[in-house]
This record gives C-alpha cells, sequence and structure tokens, in this order.
C-alpha cells in the first residue's frame, strides 16, 4: 500500500505538471493572439500615419509655390509701381521741354544777368543733360 501511495502521488505530481504546462501553453497561445491584435493596432496607426505625413508633404508643397507665385507678383507690382512714379516724374518735365514755356529754358546773360543759370554755368550742363536722357 505503501508502494501505491508513492505511485498515487507521482501520478498526482505529474498529473498537475502535466496541468500546470497546458496552462503555460494555453499563457503562450493568449499572448501570441494579443501580440497580433497589437501588431494589427500598430499597422493601422502606421498607416493613418504615413497618411498624415503625406498631406502634410501636400500642404508644403502648395504653401511653396503659393509663397512663390505671391512673390512673383510683388515682384511685377513693384516694377509697375516703379515705372509709374518715373512715369510721373518725368512725364510732366518732357511735357514742359516740348513745350517750350519760357518759364522753362534757360536764358541768356543779355536776357537775364541776375538769373542763377548765368552765374552758374554748370546748371546748364545739368538741365541739357537732365532734357536729353
Amino acid at each position: 500500500w505503501d508502494v501505491e501511495q508513492k505511485r498515487g502521488s507521482a501520478t498526482t505530481g505529474m498529473a498537475l505538471f502535466g496541468a500546470l504546462n497546458h496552462l503555460a501553453n494555453l499563457g503562450q497561445v493568449v499572448r501570441l493572439g494579443q501580440s497580433r491584435l497589437q501588431q494589427k493596432e500598430q499597422v493601422v496607426l502606421s498607416q493613418i500615419g504615413y497618411q498624415l505625413d503625406l498631406q502634410a508633404l501636400r500642404i508644403d508643397l502648395l504653401s511653396a509655390a503659393r509663397e512663390t507665385m505671391q512673390a512673383t507678383y510683388d515682384s511685377y507690382h513693384s516694377r509697375l509701381d516703379t515705372l509709374l512714379l518715373l512715369n510721373a516724374l518725368i512725364m510732366p518735365f518732357a511735357f514742359n521741354t516740348l513745350q517750350f514755356s519760357d518759364q522753362f529754358l534757360l536764358r541768356s546773360a543779355e536776357q537775364c544777368p541776375h538769373c542763377l543759370e548765368v552765374r552758374h554755368s554748370w546748371l546748364t550742363t545739368l538741365w541739357v543733360y537732365l532734357v536729353g536722357v
């Protein structure tokens, strides 16, 4: 009977060890399933991140294109402003020159001995260059 008790306790120990082994295998299966779900979630999050990065890249490209177009517009706008300003300053001068008004033309020493252009002859040279340009 003592031998049977030892066999029974050994059998019980083996059964208990087998049950624990099966529980360990069950834990590995559960861990495997959990890892699979986490991996699927990571794939979905990676796809969302990729889509967001792609959208951010598109927005950056559109912003760069918009800034380039705005810079080009500003450049042309400033060129036109410069031309308009020059025309506004030069046109009255040119019209007065073409009109030959007496106030605009230089006078000689016989016509006006006390005039500024008679006293400073370099002003006559400057006036000729300005009209010629």
